[in-house]
């Protein structure tokens, strides 16, 4: 099985990654440690999903523990998702209505980039997102047939829907709908 992390910037897109990630044989869990207790129950949570040839989790809090991770899961994939500081803290001010600093995690995101690490900038995503499926699932068959579909569908997850539902808009503009959990 291929182990993955992605992880980066607050606010730069790791729920709709995972969303697009998570088809056939791949599994990929948004904000994945916040279903543990440590990073060593992440990484046997994922361990534990056999059915899958890759699994991992899309989470800018990995970072924290990126240490540990890449100690306790050495052969795993990652992947950074960059993002401006100040449009990362936009985002975070529409969504909450405070600002937050994000020095500090900045410094930490470029820290744990390693080589071999694929690194994507926020703006690059929706470009680079076929790169990203063939990076952490190097055996799902199904990614070009995965990427194919959903460009007929604009894929994304609403502010307000956070974690909440995707809004899929057919391009042709027959289905505009928000399906809520």
């Amino acid at each position: 099985m291929t182990s993955f992390f992605i992880t980066g910037m607050p606010r730069a897109r790791t729920a709709w990654v995972s969303n697009y990630l998570t088809h056939g044989s791949c599994f990929c869990e948004h904000e994945g440690l916040s279903y543990v207790d440590t990073p060593e129950a992440l990484v046997q949570r994922m361990a534990n999903r056999r059915e899958y040839e890759s699994s991992g989790i899309s989470d800018s809090g990995a970072v924290l523990f990126h240490k540990e991770l890449r100690r306790r899961c050495p052969g795993a994939r990652w992947v950074f998702l960059l993002r401006e500081k100040s449009e990362c803290e936009d985002s975070f001010f529409l969504e909450r209505g405070i600002k937050l600093s994000l020095d500090e995690h900045v410094a930490r995101v470029h820290a744990a980039i390693k080589p071999g690490d694929l690194v994507v900038h926020f703006k690059d995503i929706d470009a680079r997102i076929l790169e990203v499926a063939q990076f952490v699932c190097p055996t799902w068959h199904h990614v070009q047939d995965r990427h194919d579909m959903l460009l007929q569908w604009d894929v994304q997850l609403t502010g307000a829907a956070l974690g909440a539902g995707i809004r899929r808009t057919l391009r042709s503009g027959v289905l505009n709908r928000v399906d809520n959990e």
